[in-house]
């Protein structure tokens, strides 16, 4: 299968020219930057890919992911999907009406770890996660936004409904804390941003038979009640590029779809805006 990058110079568009070199039966069509003239490359039956993965600024997301859609093509798109709830909606709305496969780039939802993790915890109730840097601060995305999306896609992901309640505070180190209430009392409380001392990425979950842990930056990444538990090592990129290919192809599509795309963006969106500085957007 061939696909075409869009935005394939920035740090994560080279990763998933690299990661797409990997996969047996896909091959990079072509890396597109913003000067160049894609969207009729798109229509040219000689240039015209299979899929489209889209790594440009959060906020071309939604346009270029509507265009890709309307020239008939399964997309991959960088988290979040739209920077505005409108926005992603159209795109949702845009991938139902063409019976297109999207997947957005929820990345953690691809580790191997965290799918062990979910194996482990049924009946969570209660989680509390950290995930953040000593930067970066980026022009087009606040750090809420940034990090945060992928705890609340993961909380999504784990409770398998949307929360009912979400507020969000600053911290004294200028991070932001997230509590998001689920039906059943589950909770899952998140402090996440670009003012950490050193890149983080861990989540706690207690569950009726006890706890789970994941730390992606140590080994083992999870335990179980103390107790170590092996996990694959494949990257979640590929992961998740490999899942989408399949879903192009007729398979069937991943959890981190249009759908869940949208509900990230509008829990983030009443959370808090997506520049600093801006307002809400609901």
């Amino acid at each position: 299968m061939r696909v075409a990058i869009l935005g394939g110079s920035g740090r994560w568009g080279k990763n998933i020219v690299r990661t797409l070199g990997t996969l047996p039966g896909s091959a990079v069509a072509w890396v597109a930057g913003r000067a160049d003239p894609w969207a009729a490359w798109l229509a040219d039956p000689e240039r015209r890919p299979d899929a489209v993965a889209i790594a440009t600024p959060a906020a071309l997301h939604a346009d270029h992911a509507l265009a890709v859609l309307a020239a008939g093509l399964p997309v991959f798109i960088e988290k979040p999907v739209a920077l505005a709830l409108a926005d992603a909606e159209q795109v949702r709305a845009a991938a139902h009406a063409k019976h297109l496969v999207v997947v957005v780039d929820h990345v953690h939802l691809f580790n191997p770890a965290w799918r062990a993790l979910k194996a482990r915890v049924p009946g969570a109730v209660s989680v509390e996660s950290e995930a953040g840097n000593a930067g970066p601060f980026r022009e087009d995305l606040s750090p809420l936004w940034d990090w945060g999306a992928h705890d609340v896609a993961l909380s999504l992901d784990l409770f398998g409904v949307s929360p009912t309640q979400m507020r969000c505070v600053p911290d004294a180190e200028g991070n932001h804390r997230l509590d998001l209430a689920f039906p059943g009392g589950r909770i899952w409380r998140a402090r996440v941003g670009s003012r950490f001392s050193a890149k983080t990425r861990r989540v706690r979950v207690e569950y009726p038979g006890g706890t789970a842990s994941w730390d992606d930056l140590t080994d083992p990444k999870l335990a179980c009640n103390g107790e170590p538990v092996p996990v694959g090592t494949e990257p979640a990129l590929t992961v998740a590029l490999r899942e989408f290919l399949a879903a192009a192809a007729g398979g069937p599509e991943p959890s981190s779809n249009a759908a869940l795309g949208v509900e990230v963006v509008r829990i983030l969106a009443a959370c808090g805006p997506a520049h600093e500085g801006g307002a809400p957007g609901l």
